[in-house]
């Protein structure tokens, strides 16, 4: 029996499941829409367009606008000089002569209201390829456009797994005439847990210092750092000595997005990993950077074609308390 969000990939894999308001929808695709819609209707004045899509670039906050098209036998490309194209301040505009991929650099004007093309460097009997990027003033588009969930899965003596799932809200209202419209590069983060396992990981004495300085940080304020780690030495002093301030320099390395990936891994292809970075601290300790969760953040694409992905993210969680636990092994624990 499917539960929790694999129940639900399983609903979405059947078509059932397309949540989310559709009015919010077609508001966070209005401009998209409408700047390709003029576009699109000034160029068929002399073009066949031939085929077209809209590419949503979401770490970027672009919509990159394609079109394949040929000249109209009807049309008289030599009579229209410059057609403007003045839809609001554009990131770039190429034309390609896609018969050996020719760029045509010299029929794009780039301006401050939008672009220009020179019809007079365009030639009947070719076709072409023109690509616009927008940037995209809706706050929040992605999340007007995507449901993003997750949850933990039982843990396990080795790993912690995350189900991923990622949707794509009310489809009917995203297809127009434009053809395809992908997200591309959609991130997906995950709070990883891991204070649980650097307790069980720390030497008991090693942490119940902590967490006493902890104490006395929250009390004394943090700008007093010299004092505290004078302190935290001696509350260390007959256990690891001097040892203290250059375990704590190991142990925090353990936390860097270079260290920690080497415990995460996904579990398909729908997802790939991107990166990781600390979430709040554990301890107010100003020279004591541990965090609760890492944030593990993995990025996919959706599409008409592809709706919907999911996924799971697993912690090995057993080998990231191996690895702290190491860095104490060759201390002595009596």
């Amino acid at each position: 029996m499917l539960t929790g969000l694999e129940g639900e990939a399983a609903k979405i894999g059947s078509g059932i499941v397309f949540s989310g308001g559709k009015d919010v929808v077609k508001k966070a695709m209005e401009g998209v829409m409408d700047k390709a819609g003029h576009v699109e209707s000034k160029l068929s004045e002399h073009f066949d367009i031939v085929g077209q899509e809209i590419i949503i670039k979401c770490p970027e906050r672009i919509q990159e606008y394609s079109l394949a098209l040929t000249p109209k036998e009807s049309s008289f490309l030599h009579l229209n000089s410059v057609v403007n194209f003045d839809y609001g301040r554009v990131n770039k505009a190429t034309v390609t002569q896609l018969r050996g991929y020719v760029p045509m650099s010299q029929a794009v004007v780039i301006k401050d209201s939008g672009f220009a093309i020179d019809f007079k460097q365009l030639r009947k009997g070719e076709t072409y390829l023109v690509d616009v990027e927008y940037g995209i003033e809706y706050d929040n588009f992605t999340e007007a456009l995507v449901t993003l969930e997750s949850a933990e899965e039982t843990p396990n003596e080795d790993n912690q797994q995350y189900w991923m799932l990622a949707q794509l809200k009310q489809l009917d209202a995203l297809k127009g005439k434009y053809g395809r419209i992908d997200l591309r590069d959609l991130d997906f983060s995950v709070n990883v847990g891991i204070a649980q396992d650097i307790k069980t990981a720390l030497p008991s004495q090693f942490r119940n210092g902590l967490e006493l300085l902890n104490s006395a940080v929250k009390k004394s304020g943090r700008g007093e750092t010299w004092n505290v780690a004078r302190d935290f030495t001696s509350l260390q002093q007959e256990k690891y000595g001097p040892e203290t301030l250059k375990l704590i320099r190991e142990l925090v390395k353990v936390f860097e997005p270079e260290t920690f990936k080497d415990y995460v891994r996904l579990g398909n292809n729908e997802f790939r990993y991107w990166g990781c970075r600390k979430g709040a601290s554990i301890y107010d300790i100003p020279f004591v950077s541990w965090p609760r969760t890492m944030v593990v953040t993995s990025r996919t694409s959706l599409g008409f074609d592809k709706p919907t992905a999911k996924g799971t993210l697993i912690y090995e969680k057993k080998g990231f308390t191996k690895r702290i636990s190491s860095i104490f092994d060759s201390k002595s624990q009596s």
